[in-house]
């Protein structure tokens, strides 16, 4: 018969192996399955196809839609089992067209739709295995290296600190200054923006032979705290709406806000500050015309690639500087938050543009790649390019309020090209407005090109600095002379 051929012919049935089943009753079970061996409360397979090959029982299972495609194989089953009794004298009827047999209902026959647990258990543990490999991922990605590189950083900090003081500024936070040499006047130099005192590594060294030169860290950068807000917040019911605006105010890395700063620690070293002079670079060359302009009592200026007030009137470098450099600044500090830069530093797949341009050595080498992992220091740079153009506002109504003092020594030193990886246009307008702002601003001053870019002037073109910066110093001693012999 059909049902010896799919069981097989004197073979026993394990019903261990044949999975979801119905069980049946001996009366309802086929005579051929009993003379097989098979248990008296006999079972009947749901799977549509059983077939042997030698001693191991092989099955495809097909998945079923719903019960009514389960019942189906009950209905034509039942309908067979119904013929053969007929055909052997019993008083069973073939059930006619909308008729339902005992077995055409699963829930009469105990029939299960839902997975089996056993069923279930190998899905849970097969989804299981690649969602534990993810969270792996996960947490060796995004949550290790941040821990790691912040932990590096705590470690570092002490070990690494330059030889300096530590002041307290005029914000509520420590400004770092490191001083060397001897001799009047003393030169006190600004970094351009985003850069630690490191940056002028080369150039204090030589400067430092000839007189006194001091370099600091801008609140937020390098060694130097981020400002802290004047008032506190037990204090803030009784301020008006006023004064908490400028209570933020002052945590702005503005010029005004800077020039602050820088006032502050010339003050801690002399009251008489008419023997000093500022050498500022990209940023801090807007911090030191303000500081000459507000204050008029230092002796001379150095501008290394000042920055013209009406630069960002150009649409072209607005949207560079907006829409691309300073982006690509969060970039990077977004990378050093989650600890990509150390990896990529560790790997050597990554390399700050400032060690491109210098040959430190160990000691400097390693508090560069230190800071350059610090998204505090890099996310203070980001911060004073994104308030450029509204430090040049600042200064620009200064110099409404009061004129620059006609007397004092200036000098310029600008790079022909601001990058040597911008495009053309955007390299010309910078130098046009470096011809542009010595015309109409400092006529009579001497004005130096070097073809080093924005970035690598304070690395490749160290004796210009130097030698510029010795000019003046000779001028003051010579001054100093005079004033003495009169």
């Amino acid at each position: 018969m059909k049902i010896n051929q799919e069981f097989g012919e004197n073979k026993k049935t394990n019903p261990s192996i044949l999975g979801p089943r119905t069980w049946l009753s001996s009366k309802q079970c086929p005579q051929s399955l009993l003379s097989a061996g098979v248990p008296t409360d006999c079972y009947m397979t749901l799977y549509s196809e059983v077939r042997y090959k030698t001693t191991f029982v092989t099955m495809k299972r097909k998945k079923t839609k719903n019960c009514e495609n389960l019942s189906f194989n009950h209905r034509n089953y039942a309908t067979n089992q119904a013929k053969n009794q007929q055909l052997e004298g019993g008083d069973s009827k073939i059930p006619e067209n909308g008729e339902k047999s005992s077995l055409s209902d699963p829930k009469k026959n105990g029939v299960n739709c839902d997975v089996s647990p056993n069923t279930r258990g190998l899905l849970k543990s097969f989804c299981s295995l690649p969602l534990i490999g993810i969270l792996k991922v996960i947490v060796l990605v995004i949550v290790v290296p941040p821990f790691l590189n912040y932990a590096s950083l705590q470690r570092e900090s002490a070990s690494l600190h330059p030889h300096g003081e530590m002041h307290d500024g005029p914000r509520g936070n420590k400004l770092f200054m490191n001083c060397t040499g001897k001799g009047l006047p003393v030169v006190m130099m600004d970094t351009p923006g985003g850069y630690s005192s490191d940056v002028w590594f080369f150039v204090k060294a030589k400067i430092s032979k000839f007189t006194k030169v001091c370099v600091y860290d801008r609140a937020g950068l390098g060694f130097s705290e981020r400002a802290a807000p004047r008032f506190y917040d037990n204090q803030r019911k009784n301020m008006s709406s006023y004064i908490q605006d400028l209570k933020y105010e002052q945590l702005r890395p503005t010029t005004e806000n800077m020039v602050a700063d820088i006032h502050h620690l010339l003050k801690t070293m002399s009251n008489d500050t008419g023997n000093v002079l500022l050498v500022g670079g990209g940023l801090g060359s807007i911090n030191a015309r303000f500081y000459t302009n507000f204050y008029e009592n230092i002796f001379g200026l150095v501008l290394i690639n000042p920055f013209h007030e009406n630069m960002f009137i150009n649409k072209d470098w607005d949207v560079f500087w907006y829409d691309f450099f300073v982006p690509s600044l969060q970039m990077k500090q977004l990378m050093a938050a989650f600890g990509l830069n150390r990896l990529g530093i560790i790997t050597g797949l990554y390399k700050p543009s400032l060690l491109e341009n210098g040959d430190f050595d160990d000691n400097i080498l390693i508090r560069l790649k230190h800071l350059s992992c610090n998204s505090q220091h890099l996310g203070a740079g980001v911060m004073e390019h994104y308030y450029m153009n509204e430090s040049l506002a600042q200064l620009k109504i200064l110099q409404k309020l009061k004129s620059f003092p006609q007397n004092m020594g200036v000098s310029l030193i600008s790079s022909r090209n601001f990058s040597d990886n911008l495009p053309q246009p955007l390299n010309e307008f910078w130098f046009n407005s470096q011809k542009l702002f010595a015309q109409e601003l400092f006529s009579k001053s001497e004005h130096s090109f070097v073809n080093s870019d924005f970035n690598a002037v304070y690395f490749k073109d160290v004796d210009v600095i130097v030698k510029t910066v010795k000019k003046l110093v000779q001028k003051f001693r010579k001054s100093v002379k005079q004033s003495a012999n009169m």
